[in-house]
């Protein structure tokens, strides 16, 4: 998506056009994008450029589509870009796009140092959708398995409106992968699993067996 490197760039844009045309077969309402990375040693505007440009290019071509597009920060070991939600909401308003909202992610948002209300002073409404994870901070960790105050952010969306969706992005620490035995626990769960809306998450419905 930055990359300086031409067919690079080219591939990548490709491949999330071509995303956004499975989304639109399969009935998906979003599209996830991701900013990329620059080169680490060339000067960052350039890359945000790039970056900012073919953001705006897939999701104008997933708008013809139907398809929704949101925008996720990445942790610094991942991008040299867009870390947390001032530098997200700087790169959405020079997109300049309606069809391009804001992921939060709360692992992202925890190495980040920052908070729920931090990412809706800086973006109110253009929050579209949440990665509920745990973790230490990092990890992407199941509900119970980092150390991350998951039930006081589910109170801090409530509290600031959000009523979109939430899906639980577990890809782990890798452990996982090894050990993908079911853990004890409870999760709240309102609605389906992936795709809870906040507004339904409390002590009142049931809970999943995980």
């Amino acid at each position: 998506m930055a990359s300086p490197v031409t067919w690079l760039r080219a591939a990548s844009i490709a491949m999330f056009r071509r995303a956004a045309e499975l989304a639109a077969e399969l009935g998906a309402e979003l599209l996830l994008l991701t900013p990329g990375r620059g080169f680490e040693d060339e000067p960052l505007e350039a890359a945000w450029r790039r970056s900012v440009d073919a953001v705006g290019e897939i999701a104008a071509y997933a708008e013809t589509l139907g398809v929704a597009c949101v925008l996720e920060p990445l942790q610094r070991v991942e991008s040299n870009l867009v870390n947390d939600s001032r530098t997200l909401a700087r790169m959405l308003d020079e997109i300049g796009s309606s069809n391009v909202g804001a992921v939060l992610d709360t692992v992202g948002m925890a190495v980040a140092g920052e908070s729920v209300d931090d990412y809706f002073d800086s973006l109110g409404d253009r929050v579209r959708h949440v990665h509920l994870v745990d973790g230490s901070p990092a990890g992407h960790l199941a509900w119970g398995d980092g150390r991350l105050p998951l039930a006081e952010y589910l109170t801090a969306l409530e509290r600031r409106g959000y009523g979109g969706r939430m899906t639980f992005e577990l890809f782990g620490d890798g452990t996982y992968a090894f050990d993908p035995r079911p853990r004890g626990g409870t999760l709240p769960v309102g609605g389906d699993v992936g795709t809870t809306e906040v507004g339904r998450l409390d002590s009142r419905r049931p809970r999943l067996r995980c």
